[in-house]
């Protein structure tokens, strides 16, 4: 049996796990070509080992997965994540297939002198594999999860670590702490939780870098999982009519998170009955009347091109689980 663990081993564990990930995000990027350095190191100054190698190139996707689990990554970023390294990766010189042990990160070229490494060859295909079955879970994965609230407050604890009399830190954290069930009342936390952090890293725009440094970290993270959900379920931004009692099965099945495969399917299992009901609508010259049937007809829609991103981003993650295997 798992041991049970205190608060305080809790936050120690995930606060470790934040500043692990922190490293991916801040060094894994385009300048590096979405390689992973070596490593950094930090005395007697700050410095990046621009090299990578196989073992490194593996454990930096599945630290993509990693923080998508831990609700510090979106799922579209993990993908484009995904593909960046993945797309490097094909561009690398190969010796019979097998990647050589070390590469300089920025001009791509192998370094002397040339080898190939059996235990990081492995490494790379248990890491891949791992990937590549961590990848296709997603689609059954709901398109929101309480562990992205979770993610964020890890962030904001880092944060505070370096800022602890900072009340709207603590405001912040506060509203993190309870995650809704509510599909709606998630996304209007997340458009609150995410102005509040627009207005912390504003305040702390000309403090020391590494402050500075995270609270620009936690406004990019709310963003990035904002639009993530607007990308996936673009019906949370529209307002329905008080009076509106036509669809409220429909309605109802937008309330909970769907899956990504189920909103794949949306065009086809909710679209038609909001089809049905605009058809049977009265074309009234009251106003309640065309409110109504401006809603209906714009959330038809929202929920087509909903069906249509998830229709996307399925294949997107079963092609990059295809590049794993």
């Amino acid at each position: 049996a798992a041991p049970d663990l205190t608060a305080e081993q809790l936050m120690f564990l995930r606060r470790a796990a934040r500043k692990t990930w922190h490293f991916f995000e801040t060094f894994v990027t385009a300048k590096e070509n979405w390689l992973p350095p070596d490593n950094l190191q930090e005395v007697p100054a700050p410095t990046i080992a621009s090299r990578t190698s196989p073992t490194n190139m593996g454990l930096a996707l599945l630290a993509n997965l990693a923080a998508r689990d831990f609700g510090y990554l979106s799922v579209g970023a993990l993908v484009r994540r995904t593909q960046d390294t993945l797309a490097t990766m094909q561009r690398l010189e190969r010796y019979r297939g097998h990647f050589y042990n070390w590469y300089d990160i920025h001009g791509l070229q192998p370094l002397l002198p040339l080898y190939v490494s059996s235990v990081d060859s492995g490494n790379l295909a248990g890491h891949l594999l791992t990937l590549g079955s961590g990848l296709r879970e997603q689609a059954d994965e709901k398109i929101f999860t309480p562990q992205v609230f979770v993610g964020l407050r890890d962030t904001v604890g880092a944060l505070r670590a370096l800022d602890r009399e900072n009340a709207a830190m603590a405001r912040l954290d506060a509203e993190l702490e309870e995650a809704p069930s509510c599909l709606h009342a998630v996304f209007t936390l997340l458009e609150r939780v995410t102005d509040q952090a627009i207005q912390i890293a504003a305040s702390l725009a000309s403090e020391g870098e590494e402050l500075k440094g995270w609270a620009d970290t936690l406004e990019r993270n709310c963003q990035e999982q904002l639009e993530d959900m607007l990308f996936l379920a673009p019906w949370l931004a529209l307002s329905a009519p008080d009076h509106s009692h036509r669809c409220e099965e429909t309605l109802a099945q937008l309330n909970p998170a769907p899956t990504l495969r189920e909103v794949a399917a949306f065009a086809r299992s909710l679209c038609p009955s909001i089809d049905a009901v605009l058809q049977d609508l009265p074309m009234e010259s009251a106003q309640y009347a065309k409110e109504e049937h401006a809603y209906l007809t714009e959330l038809s829609r929202c929920l087509r091109e909903a069906s249509d991103h998830a229709r996307q981003r399925l294949l997107a993650l079963e092609t990059l689980a295809q590049q794993s295997d």
